[in-house]
Formats: C-alpha cells, sequence, structure tokens
C-alpha cells in the first residue's frame, strides 16, 4: 500500500492495475480490506495467491516452513556459480510446473537477480530460507479472514490449472476443488466486476513456467 501511493504521489494519478504473485497478492487483498491504497489503484491482478484453507493456513504452513528451513541448511555452503543457483531452482520446482521445468530466459533471471556471492565467493540467495520459512509460517485463511470484511477494488484472481501438490489425476482435482472453493469465496468479497480466470498449462510458479503466456494474460486484463 505504501509503495502504491508513492507512486500516486509522483505520477498525480491512480495506478491502473497492480500486479503480485503468490502470497503478496493475499497481503494485498488484507491491505485493501483495511482501507490502505484503495484511492491509488484501480484493479488488482492476482496471479495464483496462496489462497490457504484452515488447514493450509496452520498445519500446513507449518510443514512448508520447516521444510523450507531444512532446505536452507542443504544450502548452507552456497552456490559454485550463479548458473548453478539456477539449476538448483530448475530442479526444486521441476515437479510443480506443467511443462516438466523452467523457461530458461525466466531460470537465468532469477539467477542473476536473485542471487549473489558472498565474501568467499559462494553464490547465495538474497531472500534467506529462514526469511522465506517465516513467510510461510504466517499464512493466513484469507477467505475466511474477508468474509466479515470487503475490499472494494475490481480483483482479476488468475488461478493456475495445476494445483501445488501430486501431479495424480484425483489429487488434482481434489486441490483444484478445493483451491477455486477458496478463490470463490475470495471474489465474493471483491468490487463490481472481479472474477476469475483459470490459467491452463502452468503450475504456481507460472511467471517461471511461461512468461508469454503471463504476458499475454495480462494484456488482456489491463484494460
Amino acid at each position: 500500500a505504501r509503495i502504491a501511493e508513492q507512486v500516486v504521489a509522483e505520477t498525480g494519478r491512480p495506478i491502473d492495475a497492480c500486479v503480485t504473485h503468490s502470497f503478496i497478492g493475499d497481503c494485498a487483498l488484507m491491505a485493501l480490506a483495511d482501507g490502505l491504497g484503495t484511492s491509488s489503484v484501480r484493479k488488482m491482478i492476482l496471479l495464483d495467491p496462496v489462497l490457504a484453507d484452515e488447514w493450509g493456513a496452520t498445519v500446513g504452513a507449518q510443514k512448508l516452513a520447516g521444510g523450507t528451513r531444512k532446505l536452507g541448511k542443504r544450502e548452507a555452503e552456497g552456490f559454485e556459480s550463479k548458473e548453478a543457483v539456477g539449476e538448483a531452482l530448475n530442479k526444486l520446482l521441476k515437479g510443480a510446473t506443467v511443462k516438466g521445468g523452467l523457461h530458461p530466459e525466466m531460470q537465468a533471471a532469477f539467477a542473476e537477480y536473485g542471487s549473489a556471492p558472498d565474501s568467499s565467493n559462494k553464490w547465495r540467495l538474497k531472500c534467506s530460507r529462514d526469511n522465506e520459512a517465516e513467510v510461510y509460517a504466517k499464512r493466513i485463511a484469507i477467505s475466511d479472514w474477508l468474509a466479515s470484511r470487503k475490499v472494494d477494488t475490481d480483483v482479476k484472481l488468475v488461478f493456475s490449472q495445476r494445483r501445488r501438490g501430486k501431479p495424480d489425476p484425483e489429487e488434482q482435482a481434489t486441490l483444484f476443488s478445493r483451491d477455486m472453493g477458496v478463490a470463490q469465496g475470495v471474489v465474493k468479497r471483491c468490487g463490481p466486476g472481479s472474477s476469475i480466470k483459470v490459467l491452463d498449462g502452468v503450475g504456481h510458479f507460472l511467471v517461471l513456467e511461461d512468461p508469454d503466456l503471463i504476458a499475454s494474460t495480462l494484456d488482456s486484463l489491463i484494460e
């Protein structure tokens, strides 16, 4: 909200659209529901927000945080190069993608801008796994949280077809139904024109997986 207000102050007009990914989208909804930045942004485009239910915001959140901290310990010695950072990310996220890996240019961009060498010339992530785990641990059940609140902004929720979980078709169908229920609960509490757009062929890391698809999708949502 502070960033949006600063942009408005510098440009002298509201922001046409603000695009977020993952938990930042959930945080944006909370800020807007609390009245922060509502006059600064005309439209919010949420790229696959977390959409945790009660279990996901408690037990699931702690499991994910714990797994992330363990990953941080395995990465404690750092990487030999920025390319190794990208290769490790691709290996880590490969199972969560539909296309079997990250887009090569996005993998390279993550390595370039998401990591840096330390004093011993070992490459490390700019956002530590411990900090990442703390974010996961603070997940909320966003639909429940919004049940008594209102977001007076046009919200476009981009919903990845491939849900986070095992690729088994039966499990994916269950996860899709569960998450879609949360998404529908969220959109009901948002402003006129708010809607859900299901994006086929991508998972949660859609920006890293298919940037061209995301660019065309944003073009269609920003009027």
